[in-house]
């Protein structure tokens, strides 16, 4: 069976159950049908690999079946719900009021604004477009370390493999790739993936919005709706996160987001509370997967929960009511989800985390920059994380002065907010990144994405406080525009959702099939073939070189992207280290020995430049280490049996 057969059944699997169960579970709420069909799809993809690579079989066989039985199983799940609510109801659904909607005035006015907005937008999303469809990988990280990780996954078949860079920690959306790059054996639908995940960020930003201001008309909302949209993507840090294919950041931030929303869900309704408290657990258990930073969130949820903001199940013991009514709910799907990796990490390491690394980063937190003047750079990332503490503060101001107008999801959204930003502050290397041995201060607003959506509702739930104090001290001014926007609404009118998800999963489906049709794996590593960190230096041919002439055979790199070493379809095994400026022969007569490599792909030193001072070993000793490739920037020796027995 092939690759794409595979990849189609399984996706299928999973998918029709998930839309299914979605439709049922929000007859007439569309965007909340959208929101729930993608966790279900996202959750079932990380069950089904967790469990495969845990067992090691993650193959594509495991992969076929695993599918099969989850969608069964989803779907046995939602007829026994819909049953339990039919006992306890006398009806399979309680109907939920059906909320006005816009006439085609109102829509014309709506794509005015779209289209005012979309002016300063066409060129990012443009090149975004082109960027999903060539993929071509532009993150130091991922071609170092997180796509290689996933491949070495796939290659092992097995989740308890640490063998390379950051291998010790969780893997969120490397599991994600995982579903695609087994079958297809490229890097497909890298960026669809990523696009997925923006638009989930922006997709549960906009129900954030609706809890936030469910007094505005459909009309205030649409428009509002699109500013949200509009000043999220021209930030230059959200912007960067769509083009970041590959990294965990825009994982953790969806999931993050939506953790929020079902908490605010939770706490606004009275029976079958729940099954949102376990919707907001499972999101805490997939951003703790995904990033240790998640961890930040779950205690910040867990201090959420004991305050004052969230209403407890029973009033005369609140405490008590919600540590074994509602944590439960929250902090078992969330251990279950993630402990997998940390677990794994203690038995093969000993430790949670690598120290080393860890303590190299926790250099760079924020938390401990704070006296270094470095760190005060007037640049974007420093102003927004100003503006967003700032926000917060202000909206922490409205919360204690307890104003009438300062709702529950208000609130939740102002401690969501410290949250944030108290995790970006902990959190190692906020506030910059080494480049070698060099510190670059420059905050990652990127380890706490979820700030961006989360200031811009802050601004607009402020304004909103400040616009409907100003209609209602003018009287006549809000006669005015109560007449204006009744013109633009028409009568509230039943849809369905099962109807409306399909058609978003046929248009979904012909982009898939397009991708995949028209998709060619890139040749060499573009952006990095260079070597070097800095992009002006001469490219190299390494990259293309490997591609084109070995296969299906163990590569021992130093100093390179290991990424652009495996080749497509990823037949080659890569053993790595990604600086050469220390590497000694020692070492690699060591890895000679633990790995059996066939050759040694080895560079200058991606940030100093410099050659390693053990080079010489290698030239020197041709009938071991024969030169089949070289350059200015790098070479290639094959080793030979002469080689081989040195490591013995």
């Amino acid at each position: 069976m092939s690759g794409i057969l595979f990849f189609a059944i399984a996706s299928l699997a999973i998918l029709i159950p998930a839309w299914f169960v979605a439709s049922r579970a929000f007859r007439h709420q569309f965007l909340s049908a959208a929101l729930l069909y993608l966790c279900l799809v996202l959750v079932q993809m990380t069950l089904i690999e967790l469990m495969l690579g845990i067992s090691n079989i993650l193959n594509l066989w495991g992969i076929l079946v695993g599918a099969i039985i989850s969608g069964m199983v989803l779907i046995f799940a939602a007829f026994r719900w819909v049953a339990s609510a039919k006992l306890q109801s006398g009806e399979a659904h309680i109907q939920p009021s059906l909320e006005p909607s816009i006439n085609s005035k109102g829509w014309v006015f709506l794509f005015l604004a779209i289209a005012l907005f979309a002016i300063p937008l066409s060129r990012p999303l443009a090149e975004l477009l082109q960027q999903i469809h060539w993929v071509h990988p532009l993150s130091w990280d991922v071609v170092s370390y997180h796509l290689p990780n996933v491949l070495d996954y796939i290659q092992t078949g097995s989740f308890w493999t640490i063998q390379g860079f950051f291998n010790q920690y969780p893997a969120g959306n490397e599991i994600l790739q995982i579903w695609s790059f087994l079958p297809f054996k490229l890097d497909t639908l890298l960026g669809v993936t990523t696009a997925i995940l923006g638009l989930g960020i922006l997709l549960v930003s906009t129900l954030l919005l609706r809890n936030l201001l469910p007094e505005l008309s459909a009309f205030e909302w649409g428009i509002c709706t699109v500013f949200l949209w509009a000043i999220c993507l021209l930030i230059p840090p959200f912007q960067d996160i769509l083009f970041d294919f590959g990294r965990n950041d825009i994982t953790l931030a969806f999931w993050e987001l939506v953790a929020l929303w079902t908490l605010q869900q939770a706490c606004s309704k009275i029976a079958h509370s729940e099954k949102w408290w376990l919707w907001s657990g499972v999101s805490l258990g997939m951003a703790v997967g995904t990033k240790p930073i998640g961890i930040f969130y779950l205690v910040g949820f867990i201090a959420l929960l004991l305050t004052k903001v969230i209403p407890a199940p029973d009033r005369s013991h609140p405490i008590r009511s919600k540590l074994f009514g509602i944590l439960p709910f929250i902090f078992v799907p969330s251990v279950f989800l993630a402990g997998f990796w940390y677990i794994r990490n203690l038995i093969k390491l000993g430790t949670l985390s690598d120290k080393e690394l860890t303590t190299a980063a926790a250099a760079l937190s924020i938390f401990r920059s704070l006296l270094n003047p470095n760190f005060y750079q007037l640049n974007f990332p420093f102003f927004f994380f100003a503006l967003s503490l700032g926000m917060t503060l202000f909206a922490t101001g409205l919360w204690v002065r307890n104003l009438p107008e300062v709702s529950l999801n208000f609130k939740l959204l102002t401690g969501f907010s410290w949250i944030v930003n108290i995790a970006l502050i902990l959190t190692p290397s906020g506030a910059g990144y080494w480049a070698g041995d060099t510190p670059i201060f420059l905050i990652q607003i990127r380890y706490g994405i979820a700030m961006v959506p989360t200031t811009v509702l802050l601004m607009l739930g402020i304004l909103n406080q400040a616009w409907q104090t100003f209609k209602i001290r003018h009287a006549d001014f809000q006669h005015r525009s109560t007449t204006f926007l009744a013109e633009l609404h028409q009568p509230p009118r039943s849809y369905s959702t099962l109807r409306l998800l399909g058609y978003f999963n046929f248009i979904g489906l012909f982009l898939l099939v397009s991708q995949i049709a028209t998709y060619q794996p890139p040749v060499g590593l573009p952006g990095f073939d260079s070597v070097l960190f800095a992009s002006n230096v001469k490219p190299s041919e390494i990259y293309h070189w490997v591609q084109k002439n070995l296969h299906h055979t163990v590569i021992y790199s130093v100093g390179l992207r290991p990424y652009g070493l495996y080749g497509f379809p990823f037949s080659n095994q890569v053993i790595y280290r990604l600086g050469s400026v220390d590497w000694t022969y020692q070492e690699g007569l060591k890895t000679i020995r633990d790995f059996q490599p066939q050759f040694i792909a080895i560079s200058r030193d991606p940030f100093s430049t410099t050659v390693p001072k053990d080079l010489a070993f290698l030239f020197n000793q041709p009938k071991a280490f024969e030169v089949v490739f070289q350059d200015s920037l790098a070479a290639v020796f094959r080793i030979t049996k002469e080689g081989k027995s040195f490591g013995k």
